[in-house]
């Protein structure tokens, strides 16, 4: 099996440069990260290996962060080391997190949510009454219920 730094040729000729972004051209996910096969023929993300090439090791439990927000972007100057939390906080600052209604993937309204947790305390209807009549899942009530979904509300 060949080394990361006798793949890099391969791994360069994937890159596609420009003034800004250097975009990766291979293979990306749905969210746009791009991935390589090192050592292990398992895929890394790109931006990582991009890191490794120009930087050397990761250290563990360590994130790559983008600066410029473009996940299929591989330049080494666009990239920078952190924590989960500081990928929530950097993440946070540029406006990339959003919740509840902001959610594109919201199926309920705030409203709906306190609704469901004041009919779960009350205890009339079990999960299955009230996850049929806001349209979703007994799972969803229960997390709502537990505060792990919609948690911020009152």
């Amino acid at each position: 099996m060949l080394t990361l730094e006798q793949r890099a040729g391969w791994f360069w000729k994937k890159v596609m440069k420009s003034e800004s972004c250097w975009a990766w051209t291979a293979y990306r996910d749905r969210h746009g990260y791009g991935y390589f096969c090192v050592q292990s023929g398992w895929p890394e993300h790109a931006h990582r290996v991009a890191w490794r090439l120009t930087y050397g090791n990761i250290p563990e439990g360590v994130y790559v962060l983008h600066k410029c927000d473009t996940p299929s972007c591989v330049r080494p100057d666009h990239l920078f080391l952190g924590t989960q939390a500081d990928n929530m906080r950097d993440a946070k600052e540029k406006g990339r997190t959003c919740r509840g209604e902001d959610h594109p993937g919201h199926r309920l309204t705030e409203q709906q949510a306190q609704d469901i947790r004041l009919l779960v305390q009350a205890g009339g209807d079990s999960h299955e009454t009230i996850a049929r009549r806001f349209g979703i899942s007994r799972r969803l009530v229960g997390m709502i219920a537990r505060r792990e979904r919609w948690k911020w509300l009152a």
